[in-house]
């Protein structure tokens, strides 16, 4: 009888925050070196099918030719001992193979929260809780300022992406009358923008909602040394006004 075939290894990386590379559930024992981990994450995220020549001018751009190449080769060489097939490199092309069991939780994170969706607050919830930090966190590469613009670029996307899904899951929270998980998303849209002053006055008027006076009074002259040292302005009429009117 002949055995059943085995199952695909499954390649995960986790690029909303610090990154991480999975291969059949497990983190991998040894990395690839910088520009390799680079090379696939940007592989990856992009969905792009490249030639060699374009990679090798991305990630050793400051090499000759052969140099560059030389290094291309020995790099998709290791990187495709680590993740397999899930890594697909002819003569003249490279691509991740997503034929292949890859999870990317940039796709998964972006698809989910996507505009062109309707948007249930259980699936926002679930989807922004794959946002742990800014694309890419704590993660450079040395000589390859395409690359370098190119993480910035998806930084800001990314965070526009996940400040508007807190908007969206707020909203609803409100709607709702679930306050105190209103304070909770509030909370996580002022961990990505301590200067948000509307997300300053909401969280304020939540604190008041649900009872917690002294924290929302708190929470204004948080909001007043946050726009002090961030933009150096003090806070709007409307801010001053709510402050008030809790105080009174």
């Amino acid at each position: 009888m002949q055995p059943a075939p085995a199952s695909p290894v499954r390649l995960e990386l986790f690029l909303l925050g610090r990154p991480e590379i999975r291969v059949g559930g497990q983190p991998l024992l040894v990395q690839p070196p910088v520009k390799g981990q680079a090379l696939i994450f940007y592989l990856a995220a992009t969905r792009r099918t490249l030639t060699r020549e374009a990679l090798a001018g991305l990630f050793w751009g400051e090499m000759d030719g052969e140099s560059a190449r030389a290094n291309l080769r020995l790099t998709l060489s290791r990187l495709q001992k680590l993740v397999g097939p899930c890594l697909l490199a002819d003569r003249r092309e490279v691509r991740c193979n997503f034929d292949w069991p890859v999870w990317v939780d940039v796709h998964e994170f972006a698809t989910a929260l996507s505009p062109r969706k309707t948007l249930h607050s259980d699936a926002v919830r679930a989807s922004l809780n794959l946002y742990r930090s800014e694309f890419l966190h704590d993660f450079s590469v040395d000589d390859v300022p395409e690359f370098e613009m190119w993480v910035l670029g998806e930084r800001e996307r990314l965070h526009r992406l996940a400040l508007e899904g807190l908007q969206t899951l707020l909203q609803s929270e409100i709607e709702a009358g679930a306050l105190f998980d209103g304070i909770n998303t509030t909370r996580r849209m002022l961990d990505l923008e301590p200067w948000h002053e509307e997300a300053h006055r909401l969280l304020m008027w939540l604190l008041n909602a649900t009872g917690q006076r002294s924290s929302a009074l708190t929470q204004y002259e948080a909001c007043c040394r946050i726009l002090e040292a961030e933009l150096g302005v003090p806070p709007d009429t409307e801010t001053v006004k709510l402050y008030e009117q809790i105080k009174s």
